[in-house]
């Protein structure tokens, strides 16, 4: 346990699907090789949004997966979520049976849910009214529907719940699943992010002008939209033990906070943000220690970046320069449940011991075109990762894994 706190709380398993492969290993692979997943979209027609890219998943066909009579009735969110899960199941070795089905619960984070279909029954609405609406979609209008859709599909009766606290919906999904099997409350939590691409947030995000306008991104000029789904199973260690599951690492602590700040936008000094590392390190057991590798919450944006960069050199100080940094969001494209995903790229690391593309720390102050200026991935020594988590409106969140 290398001397730090423990939550006692592990993870499992982990399914994958996003822009850079679907399918775990498939996923890692690619990310270690520093290919990109922002290209342009093909899944649908984005002509009425000036931008005509993202961190698309190609090559998606849910029929591979699950019956039409399963998937017809989801949206493309939820075919996601459910697909990742039974990759999940499967790699935690985790059979669902009558005497465990009551103590496994489904967590979700979430920005959007399926939005898709949610734009589709409101236009329906809007030119029909009541009488031309399609009834058949209003299901999918809700931001529970991919945790819903879970639970269903594996016939499930624990507990469940969606947050949506935009860019950091899955980290607070990932901590109240964390609080929920401390307490005793299941033996089993799925704890799933998830988000897709469509048209209406492609629209609204350029009409905003949040949108980075480059294929090749400026850092600095704006986010740079993807989709995709991760599923962690999680449980208590004693429980992980007792069944002889792979362990992939231990949610080693993790911390939440607000700072004060206008509605679209980050603190403006980075107060709140520095206090919940500080926090999360403290409960981790040695403020002392700094994080063999942390993933970036940077993801292009002219505020986010360069603030995470002070805010980082501010907590560590002289220890700053021997982190590695790795911005995952440069790569695959940012959603708002993407903290599993990067959650599970730590854990990944944990297990390989390897250190995936970095970059250096002035790069998200620089402002300049990205040119996918990075360093490679490399084999390193990784024995605590840590997840940083801010979004508008002043939402942060820090979790920290260790290796078992």
């Amino acid at each position: 346990m290398n001397g730090l706190a423990s939550t006692g709380i592990v993870v499992t398993g982990i399914g994958i699907i996003g822009s850079l492969g679907i399918g775990r290993e498939t996923f890692w692979k690619n990310f270690l090789a520093g290919q990109s997943g922002i290209k342009p979209i093909q899944e649908f027609d984005p002509l009425e949004s000036k931008i005509h890219f993202g961190g698309e998943v190609e090559g998606f066909r849910p029929k591979d997966y699950l019956s039409p009579l399963v998937y017809r009735k989801m949206g493309r969110a939820s075919r996601l979520a459910v697909v990742a899960s039974l990759e999940a199941l499967q790699d935690a070795g985790l059979e669902i049976n009558d005497l465990n089905r009551d103590r496994i619960g489904v967590f979700a984070g979430t920005g959007y849910g399926n939005s898709g279909l949610t734009d589709e029954y409101f236009v329906s609405f809007m030119e029909g009214g009541p009488q031309g609406a399609n009834p058949l979609l209003f299901a999918d209008t809700v931001p529970n529907t991919a945790g819903s859709h879970i639970s269903l599909y594996h016939r499930l009766r624990g507990p469940i719940t969606t947050f949506c606290q935009n860019l950091i919906s899955a980290e607070l999904a990932l901590i109240y699943a964390c609080r929920q099997l401390q307490a005793g409350s299941a033996e089993a939590i799925l704890v799933v992010g998830v988000d897709e691409l469509s048209p209406i947030i492609m629209h609204a995000f350029s009409v905003l002008k949040g949108l980075n306008s480059s294929i090749n991104p400026i850092l600095g000029g704006g986010l740079v939209l993807g989709e995709g789904a991760c599923v962690l199973v999680l449980e208590r260690r004693e429980q992980a033990l007792y069944r002889r599951a792979p362990i992939y690492g231990e949610v080693a602590a993790f911390a939440l906070n607000s700072g004060v700040t206008r509605a679209g936008h980050f603190e403006k000094e980075g107060r709140a943000m520095k206090m919940v590392i500080q926090e999360c390190l403290v409960k981790g057991g040695d403020r002392r220690r700094t994080p063999d590798l942390i993933s970036l919450s940077a993801d292009f944006s002219g505020e986010l970046d360069p603030l995470e960069f002070r805010v980082l050199r501010e907590v560590f100080e002289y220890d700053w320069s021997g982190i590695a940094l790795s911005p995952l969001k440069y790569f695959a494209g940012e959603y708002a449940g993407m903290g599993a995903l990067r959650l599970a790229i730590l854990l990944l690391a944990i297990r390989d011991q390897m250190i995936p593309p970095t970059v250096n720390p002035d790069q998200l102050e620089s402002g300049t075109p990205w040119d996918r200026r990075y360093l490679p991935a490399r084999p390193g020594e990784i024995n605590q990762g840590l997840l940083t988590g801010f979004t508008f409106g002043g939402g942060n969140a820090c979790l920290a894994v260790q290796r078992v």
